[in-house]
Order: structure tokens, then sequence, then C-alpha cells
């Protein structure tokens, strides 16, 4: 995916990070069936994952806009997902919670670079995603300066 985005972004006005690429995976891969073992335990290690958005931002370019998701689950999600915004250069960011995965209605809130809420939605995916699209429209982000 990153290889991707890294060829098709030089040439977009911006790009929304609606897909969910997973932050970690395992560190090693195996061709045939893990055989089971009473008496060794499996464990697993992971390795984080590159993060899309994040390269994106170092190659943004004046004009262009990122507007990521924060998919959080603690109680201070605001300021995770504001550290996110700053980290990956974005401009808006789409906070939303775990049960975006698991559901057909959703609840968005979306936050500006200094951390003010510029809306709430909930609905249907198609219905809030629309109205994200309304807002990214609305703010004319293809002028807003890069983070310093």
């Amino acid at each position: 995916m990153l290889q991707a985005c890294l060829q098709i972004f030089p040439v977009c006005i911006g790009a929304i990070g609606a897909a969910a690429p997973c932050d970690f995976r395992p560190k090693n891969r195996y061709s045939e069936k893990i055989k089971k073992c009473a008496s060794v335990p499996l464990s697993i290690d992971f390795v984080a994952t590159p993060d899309v958005f994040a390269e994106l931002g170092k190659i943004k370019r004046p004009g262009q806009w990122l507007v990521p998701f924060a998919l959080e689950t603690v109680e201070n999600a605001k300021n995770h997902a504001l550290e996110k915004l700053c980290h990956k250069n974005g401009d808006l960011i789409i906070l939303n919670g775990p049960q975006a995965m698991l559901e057909d209605q959703i609840q968005v809130e979306i936050l500006d670079r200094t951390g003010t809420t510029l809306a709430i939605f909930c609905g249907p995916k198609k219905e809030v995603a629309v109205q994200i699209l309304h807002v990214i429209q609305n703010l004319e982000l293809n002028d807003q300066p890069t983070w310093s």
C-alpha cells in the first residue's frame, strides 16, 4: 500500500486515510502449518509496519492536504488524535472508535490542527463519508501551510 500511495500522491490534491492498514505484522512468516505441541508454548513476535500517512506527510507539497483517521480506544482520545495529526503532517483528523469497524452506523469527530472540533457526524457510513467530504471541500485545505 505504501508504494502505491507514494507513486500516486504527487499528482493528487489530497488524500483521506479511510483505509486501515495494520500497525503491526508478524515478524516471521511460515510456509507450512505450525504444528501443535503441548510442551512448547507458542508466541508471536510483531514488528511495526510503515505509517503510510506519515510518509505522505513528508512529501506533501504546498497545495496538497492530508486527512488521516484516528481510531482511538483510550480516555484522552482527542489528545492522541492530535499527536497523530502533527506526526503525519495532516490538515484535519477524523477521530472515531473501534465500533466503527463493526457497525454500519458510526460516529466521527473532525478536528483541526488546533484541536477544535469542526463537526461531529453520526449515521450510516456512506452518509458520514459525504459529510466529511463537504467539510474538506468547504475549508479549502489546499491553502493551508504545513506543520512547522
